[in-house]
């Protein structure tokens, strides 16, 4: 069964994505006279720094959407424990973050809504990093959004790279923080 209005929207470093990214969605020709509904967001907690951008989004999305409200939630501690508890107590919430290495098992299970039908044209996914959102499209269906990533890796560009005379990318967070500023 599937679960919540948006089922969930994959976050795998800017909480922005999430809700800016909504702001394109198929809900921009609301009826005034449209019930106002409360939608549910968790996710595990960020910096102060994204949190406050967090809530300048939502407030954002809700000046846009007036008729809808969203309640955010952290869940501070085992987080994929108390979501999925609450998928299967069908409590869960309607937009949450969902770690790559959950997702498929997530999708497979039939528990998430596809998005697909709620992005319209003005949303670009070729902003997204093919290697991040691909994880979430199964069998031509969007399942998430990403969020962010974890930096276990570097992506550079090679070409760029070449023109700044490196030949090879950086070792160190100095040698980061030197080639930003080439």
């Amino acid at each position: 069964m599937r679960k919540g209005w948006l089922g969930a929207v994959l976050l795998g470093s800017v909480t922005a994505i999430v809700l800016i990214g909504l702001r394109f969605f198929v809900f921009t020709s609301e009826p005034s006279d449209q019930k106002s509904v409360t939608i549910r967001l968790s996710g595990w907690g960020g910096s102060p720094t994204e949190a406050a951008l967090l809530q300048e989004v939502l407030q954002d999305f809700e000046a846009l959407h007036p008729h809808i409200k969203v309640k955010h939630e952290v869940i501070a501690e085992q987080y994929m424990d108390v979501i999925k508890t609450r998928l299967i107590g069908e409590a869960a919430p309607d937009v949450f973050y969902l770690d790559v290495s959950v997702a498929p098992f997530l999708i497979r299970k039939d528990v998430l809504e596809p998005l697909n039908s709620y992005i319209t044209s003005d949303f670009n996914l070729a902003d997204f990093e093919p290697s991040l959102l691909n994880p979430f499209i199964y069998q031509g269906q969007i399942y998430g959004l990403p969020k962010d990533y974890s930096t276990l890796v570097l992506f550079y560009n090679k070409h760029a790279f070449a023109a700044a005379s490196l030949t090879e990318p950086p070792q160190t967070w100095e040698e980061l923080s030197h080639y930003a500023q080439l």
